[in-house]
Formats: structure tokens, sequence, C-alpha cells
């Protein structure tokens, strides 16, 4: 999804819950990308906490990036 977000076809990608935990969330933001990953976990109690991170990057930065990826994936 991130190539499509770099190459104009989309704005935006909100994944899923995964392992219902992490949720990862990109978007353009003229020419900048914006990451949000998300982490909800459960304490003693059953009380939820969330954790979030989130960075803007120079679409340059975003572009290594998925380079970086593409690359660590072929090694797998």
């Amino acid at each position: 999804m991130l190539t499509k977000i770099l190459k104009d076809e989309e704005e935006a990608y909100i994944s899923d819950f995964m392992e219902p935990y992490l949720q990862i969330s990109i978007a353009k933001v003229e020419e900048k990308v914006l990451f949000i990953v998300q982490f909800v976990y459960d304490t003693s109690g059953g009380i939820w906490k969330k954790r979030i991170v989130s960075s803007v990057v120079e679409k340059e930065s975003a572009m290594r990036f998925l380079d970086k990826l593409v690359e660590l994936q072929k090694a797998y």
C-alpha cells in the first residue's frame, strides 16, 4: 500500500488490527507521508491501554524506507 501512496494512486491506508493488537496507518500529506503505529494491550483487571507512535517524513525518506522493506522481503 505504501507504494500506491507514494505513486499518488491512494491517499491513505489503515490496516485492520493484526494479532489483534497492532494497527498501522499511512497517509499522504502534501509532499510528506504520515506513519502511525498503534498498539493496544490488556493489563491485569481487564483495562485496555493504548500506545501510539507517529512520524511525518519527507516523501524521499519514505521511498528509501520502502526500498529497504523490499530488500528485506527478498531475504525471506
